[in-house]
């Protein structure tokens, strides 16, 4: 994948949709031509992080890569990032790789460059059974603050897509979890909420 992105020059700045399988594929393969580049494995990208990006961008030596993985964009950091991708220096690289791009604010996507890639098929543990997946809920959406919101509706867009790859087969499911998402971003509804009423439709 490293040649891949070179081609693109002058562009340097990209989103890659993919796995902690993929970032560590594109670490290892940047390592083989570029000596020690700077690599963020995070369950969550906050504010604090793309300060690192800013200053990687202003103080490294043309040719450096960062390639940063999450799971979560904490969406304050996005404000904090837009000088930098708009006008990274020259021969800067800087790669983000995560599972769910369009989770990421559209600020952020209009500057950088959207690699598509395969998603790892191996189900989450928590979709084993009904009781786990309850399990799982109770753990990831009990509480819910204000400032939580955000990073609790991407991790719930995650789970119903993979709800949605499990009941690929049964189209009646696949409705109702489109409407749970549907209710997520525009009923204003709590995250747990809607959850729990997609489990109570699904099992």
């Amino acid at each position: 994948m490293f040649k891949e992105l070179t081609n693109y020059y002058p562009q340097t700045v990209f989103l890659i949709q993919g796995d902690k399988n993929t970032f560590d594929s594109l670490v290892e393969d940047v390592s083989k031509e570029i000596p020690s580049p700077e690599n963020f494995n995070l369950s969550r990208f906050t504010i604090e992080d793309a300060k690192k990006i800013v200053e990687f961008n202003l103080e490294r030596e043309p040719n450096s890569w960062c390639i940063v993985y999450f799971d979560v964009f904490v969406s304050d950091a996005a404000q904090v990032l837009l000088k930098t991708l708009e006008e990274p220096r020259e021969n800067i690289y800087i790669i983000f790789v995560t599972p769910r791009p369009y989770l990421i604010p559209q600020t952020i996507r209009s500057r950088v460059r959207l690699v598509t890639n395969n998603i790892s098929n191996i189900e989450p543990k928590y979709l084993s059974s009904k009781q786990s997946l309850l399990e799982y809920i109770k753990k990831t959406f009990g509480s819910e603050s204000e400032e939580e919101a955000s990073v609790k509706r991407a991790q719930a867009t995650i789970l119903f897509d993979n709800l949605e790859h499990k009941n690929k087969k049964d189209s009646e499911k696949i409705r109702v979890i489109y409407e749970a998402k549907q209710m997520l971003f525009k009923a204003n509804m709590p995250t747990k909420q809607v959850v729990e009423y997609l489990v109570t439709m699904l099992y």
